[in-house]
């Protein structure tokens, strides 16, 4: 099962619905209406749904990122994604990443949250660190 192929076939898909013209307007408001109907049709196939938009689930996640732990207590953060084989994919990222906050839509709403003052630039700061180590 190719995942990737799968997750650009649905994004071809929800592009053609006018509400939806990018791949990030899935993502923004539209995440779990995308992602259930893959995972639906795949979980027999080890395809998971997962969230990101709490407190808890950042402890899940091992996520120990002040800057993060904020902008998911103020709102900031809240996203739905699947996850396969170890990677997390969203309509933005059908190729997958090794950690949810290295989905784009993650570091949107951390400058999102910076911008609108809800996260400080130190918190920001180190956030930014953080998704940079998880990354390499």
């Amino acid at each position: 099962m190719n995942i990737s192929t799968i997750i650009e076939q649905a994004v071809t898909e929800w592009l053609k619905a006018p509400e939806t013209p990018t791949a990030q307007d899935i993502c923004s408001g539209w995440c779990c209406d995308f992602a259930d109907p893959i995972y639906f049709a795949y979980r027999d196939k080890g395809v998971e749904i997962m969230a990101l938009d709490s407190v808890e689930d950042a402890v899940a996640f091992c996520i120990d990122s002040p800057a993060v732990l904020e902008a998911l207590r103020v709102g900031f953060l809240s996203h739905t994604f699947l996850r396969y084989v170890g990677k997390y994919y969203d309509a933005e990222t059908p190729e997958g990443v090794s950690h949810p906050l290295l989905l784009p839509t993650y570091s949107r709403a951390l400058v999102e949250g910076h911008e609108a003052g809800f996260i400080d630039r130190g918190l920001f700061d180190q956030s930014q660190a953080y998704v940079r180590m998880i990354g390499s």
